[in-house]
C-alpha cells in the first residue's frame, strides 16, 4: 500500500532571525520545558532545577521543590537533604498548589459565566438583526424584510437628528453662557 503523506521528517534546527518569532517560540517552548520539569519532580520524586535565560537576558527559573534548595544540594556535591527541610518544603508545596488549585477553579468559573454572558449576547444581536434586517444585503430581502427596514431607518434617522439638535443647542447655550450675552 502506498502512502500519501512523507510521514515523520527530520527537521532542521537553527536560530530563528525574526526576533518576534523568536520570542515567541522562546515563551512557547519554556512553559513545555518546566511543564515536563514539574512533571519529572512530581511523577519520579526528582528534585530538579532549570535556569533559562531569555533572548533579551531575562532570568527564568523553575525548581522542584525549589531552585535554591536543588542548586545548594548540587554545589554542596550531593548531600542527602534533611527530614526537616523535605517536610518543610512537601509542606510548603502542598500549599502552594491548594492555593493554585483554588485560584484555577475561580478562573474556570469565570471563563464559564464570560461564555454564557458572550452567549446571550450573541443571542441578542441575532435577534436584533432579525428584527431590523441590517445584516442581510438589500437584494436578498422581501417585501416585508425592506418595510421593516424602512421603519428602522427612519427611527434612525429621527433619532439623530434629535441628538443632532441638542447637541448644536448644548453647544450654543454653552457658547452665550461663556460670552456673557443673554438673548
Amino acid at each position: 500500500m502506498e502512502r500519501n503523506n512523507k510521514g515523520r521528517q527530520k527537521t532542521l534546527i537553527k536560530k530563528i532571525e525574526n526576533k518576534r518569532n523568536l520570542q515567541v517560540t522562546f515563551s512557547k517552548r519554556k512553559v513545555g520545558l518546566f511543564k515536563k520539569a514539574s512533571a519529572l519532580s512530581s511523577k519520579c520524586g526528582a528534585e530538579v532545577a532549570i535556569i533559562v535565560f531569555s533572548p533579551g537576558n531575562k532570568a527564568f527559573s523553575f525548581g522542584g521543590p525549589n531552585v535554591e534548595s536543588v542548586v545548594d544540594r548540587y554545589l554542596a556535591e550531593n548531600p542527602t537533604p534533611t527530614v526537616e527541610n523535605s517536610e518543610a518544603q512537601v509542606e510548603e508545596q502542598r500549599m502552594n498548589v491548594c492555593n493554585l488549585d483554588t485560584h484555577l477553579t475561580q478562573v474556570l468559573k469565570d471563563i464559564e459565566e464570560e461564555k454564557k454572558r458572550n452567549d446571550e449576547l450573541k443571542e441578542i444581536r441575532i435577534a436584533k438583526e432579525a428584527e431590523c434586517g441590517w445584516e442581510k444585503p438589500i437584494e436578498e430581502q422581501g417585501m416585508a424584510e425592506l418595510e421593516k427596514l424602512k421603519v428602522a431607518l427612519e427611527d434612525l434617522k429621527l433619532k439623530i437628528e434629535e441628538q443632532a439638535g441638542n447637541i448644536m443647542s448644548s453647544q450654543l447655550s454653552a457658547t452665550n453662557a461663556g460670552s456673557g450675552r443673554e438673548f
